[in-house]
């Protein structure tokens, strides 16, 4: 959680609104950092939208979770759970402070680098997972095949990536397929829909 100095030193710390769900209207406090940049009310009000009859009861997984846009408006529009992947420290305490003031209990955060986690076995298969990395990144692409590798994902699961318009994204699984895609100023936004394949 926040330490004290922390929570009464809030006033001027960004800000970001829930669009959608029971949360909606609900404010997203995090500090600034340099690699950190929510996902902005355009993009996520599409990407929702794209998602709308699958995030019902969804279990999520935000590998980039920053200020937590993503993982929280999951929740709000009926996601079931999700799994938040942040490596900075002081990201996962606004975070867990987030959690609690919004009185949400179904976010798991983790504290943790997500390229070295999706080369582990994963906990169990997520429906949706969330890939929005800082823009300088580089390693997209290896971290798709771990999660595919790794078991990350249900049988037919949905990837939303988002990266620069100037970065080639990545060349991904067979079995994933570009569902929708969109660009919106110099982001560009993916989303993957996966389907099991034959053993």
């Amino acid at each position: 959680m926040l330490k004290k100095n922390d929570a009464e030193n809030r006033r001027g710390k960004n800000k970001v609104k829930i669009i959608s769900g029971r949360l909606r209207g609900r404010i997203i406090e995090f500090e600034s950092g340099p690699n950190l940049r929510p996902t902005g009310n355009r993009l996520r009000e599409q990407l929702f939208n794209w998602l709308s009859t699958f995030i019902q009861g969804a279990d999520c997984a935000d590998l980039f979770a920053g200020s937590g846009a993503l993982s929280f408006e999951a929740l709000s529009r009926g996601a079931s759970h999700c799994l938040s992947v942040e490596k900075s420290p002081s990201a996962v305490n606004w975070l867990r402070h987030n959690a609690q003031k919004m009185q949400v209990n179904r976010i798991k955060i983790a504290n943790s680098d997500s390229c070295s986690l999706v080369k582990q076995r994963a906990p169990f298969p997520f429906d949706i997972i969330f890939i929005d990395p800082p823009f300088s990144a580089n390693y997209i692409s290896d971290l798709c095949k771990d999660l595919e590798a790794n078991g990350w994902l249900k049988p037919i699961g949905f990837i939303y990536i988002e990266a620069p318009i100037k970065r080639v994204l990545f060349q991904g699984p067979t079995n994933w397929d570009l569902w929708r895609q969109n660009v919106s100023g110099k982001v560009e936004s993916r989303l993957y829909k996966r389907i099991e394949t034959s053993k």
